[in-house]
């Protein structure tokens, strides 16, 4: 790629090892640039005749290439046309190797699809809605006490995941040094005060569950935190640590434990009670 006669930064692969694997219609590149290559065959470029591909950056580009004019010489190595096969029992259970102890398999595929699609769904609409209610909060002075108590428990996190990981035979030359890479972060950067920052997110978010539960006389039960138990277990299991019940309430501890429980019964209530309009968005 180039703009006025030069190479951008990020603008080219032709040195790579493998080419770029573009599918027609993903919308990955910018606009024109997939539109630009259809009716293009292998045949008629190479990397010695590349074909020249017009384009414009959109004006909401990053600033040093918004709005310009841009050449991409593009070789084309090959060509594949996919045919979609037919969503048979067969092919879900031999070549996809979807389990299931299910009649039709193709069906139970498409139900754990939709199941997945609607709970991303529901995580969005929650996200969009505590993203809303903590814009419309103002806050006048934190609880220090509050903020302290949540920073001091990220840190608890913090030496025990460290110890965790290190149980395996990682070694890490400081908790600073463990927290950049667990968090992935940039080496040198402020990570206590980020830290802190969410610190007050979060006691911020925790008042107003609390409100929002005092309102509407949301409580949580026995069932409810042995489930916050199960999903902190289920999440140290996926990233293959083994942890007992104990060890993990003494980890997170059964304040926390609790306020996760009355999170996610509020969370619920929220989704219960909100209308969403859907817009489309560019």
């Amino acid at each position: 790629g180039e703009v006025d006669g030069k190479e951008f930064s990020g603008g080219s692969n032709f040195n790579d090892a493998k080419p770029y694997e573009l599918g027609i219609g993903s919308g990955n590149f910018i606009d024109g640039f997939e539109d630009g290559l259809i009716g293009i065959l292998p045949s008629e470029t190479s990397k010695e005749n590349p074909y020249p591909l017009k384009v414009t950056f959109p004006e909401n580009y990053k600033e040093d290439l918004a709005g310009k004019d841009a050449i991409f010489y593009v070789w084309v190595v090959e060509m594949v046309d996919y045919e979609l096969p037919e969503l048979t029992n067969d092919f879900v259970t031999k070549t996809l190797k979807f389990k299931t102890d299910e009649e039709d398999a193709a069906a139970a595929l498409i139900d754990y699809i939709r199941e997945g699609l609607e709970e991303n769904r529901d995580n969005v609409i929650k996200n969009d809605l505590w993203e809303m209610l903590l814009d419309e909060a103002v806050v006048i002075k934190y609880p220090e006490t509050e903020v302290q108590y949540f920073y001091d428990s990220y840190m608890e996190q913090y030496e025990y995941t460290k110890k965790q990981y290190e149980s395996y035979g990682y070694t890490f030359a400081s908790l600073d040094d463990f927290v950049i890479k667990y968090l992935g972060l940039e080496t040198g950067a402020d990570w206590k005060a980020e830290t802190r920052e969410q610190s007050e997110i979060d006691v911020l978010q925790n008042l107003l569950c609390h409100l929002i539960a005092q309102e509407e006389g949301i409580e949580v039960t026995d069932e409810d935190y042995q489930a916050a138990i199960d999903y902190y277990m289920d999440y140290y299991k996926s990233y293959g640590q083994s942890i007992t019940e104990e060890e993990l309430v003494e980890a997170i501890g059964e304040r926390l434990l609790n306020e996760y429980a009355l999170f996610e019964k509020v969370n619920k209530f929220l989704l219960e009670n909100c209308t969403v309009n859907y817009e489309d968005k560019e």
